[in-house]
């Protein structure tokens, strides 16, 4: 039987008239009329009786009625439950170097989810667990939490940033242990940068020094006095700052999505997913 006659079925038996039941379900009169002689032929019984006031449901139609009731109500929750709706925005923590609000402000992305925060992804993973946010979009690489879902969308490299041409001029990379004898400006834990060489366990063989801000950092290493790691994303902040930058070999980390729900993960993947596409299709 057509899933679309339990529809027509609950519709005549509302209104007790095929003819008014027809002209709100947008169909003639003698399709509707077919359709109801269908349903009666799959149950192999009459469903109505007939009289020149209308059309009735007997014991058997009020029977098939109820349950087809409770089939369309069963149906409408089991549709909530596969395709969460965007009525109540969801909440996401990104890193800086997402810059989600600004590439996807104006594509609709403020009508689905509220960013709330914009932290580390260590920091991210706290108010995740917390309840606070509902999903993250952070350096997923080393997440071992096995209770969180994730989703990557893409992976990038770590740069160095140093402010002398003479320093790195061997190959176009960097490899790790060029660095042991440089001095290392990084921004204070909790940070993305310090939380990429821990997870590699790489903090004990580098000489780290801590500032307190981005701009600080940036300041030292105008100033000659070491050199920094940064994401790739974030060095769009650097450009004009006539300093010069190349991928720290073999090191890259995978920016992608994390929730406990699944099913969030997947609407957000597919929305972005769709508006990269979008970008290269504009390039």
């Amino acid at each position: 039987m057509n899933f679309e006659y339990i529809q027509d079925f609950i519709r005549v038996a509302e209104y007790n008239s095929i003819n008014k039941a027809s002209q709100e379900l947008n169909i003639s009169t003698p399709a509707l009329s077919k359709r109801i002689k269908s349903v009666e032929a799959y149950f192999n019984c009459h469903l109505f009786y007939r009289t020149s006031k209308g059309i009735f449901l007997n014991e058997e139609g009020k029977l098939v009625f109820n349950t087809f009731r409770e089939m369309q109500h069963s149906i409408a929750d089991l549709k909530k439950q596969l395709n969460i709706s965007f009525d109540s925005k969801w909440k996401i923590g990104v890193i800086p170097s997402f810059s989600l609000t600004n590439k996807y402000k104006n594509r609709g992305f403020d009508e689905i989810a509220s960013l709330i925060i914009e932290d580390s992804t260590s920091i991210l993973i706290e108010e995740l667990s917390k309840g606070n946010i509902d999903l993250l979009i952070g350096d997923i690489s080393k997440l071992n939490n096995r209770d969180i879902y994730r989703k990557r969308l893409y992976s990038e490299d770590f740069m160095v940033i140093y402010n002398d041409d003479n320093k790195f001029t061997e190959s176009s990379k960097i490899e790790i242990n060029e660095l042991l004898s440089e001095k290392i400006y990084i921004q204070n834990p909790p940070c993305d940068t310090y939380d990429f060489i821990k997870n590699r366990s790489m903090e004990d063989k580098l000489k780290l020094h801590y500032n307190k801000h981005f701009e600080s950092v940036i300041a030292n290493i105008k100033a000659g006095n070491g050199i920094t790691l940064m994401p790739v994303s974030l060095t769009s902040r650097i450009s004009n700052m006539n300093l010069f930058q190349k991928v720290l070999s073999g090191y890259k980390r995978d920016i992608g999505i994390a929730s406990y729900d699944q099913r969030k993960i997947i609407k957000i993947y597919d929305f972005l997913l769709k508006n990269l596409e979008e970008e290269r299709n504009q390039k």
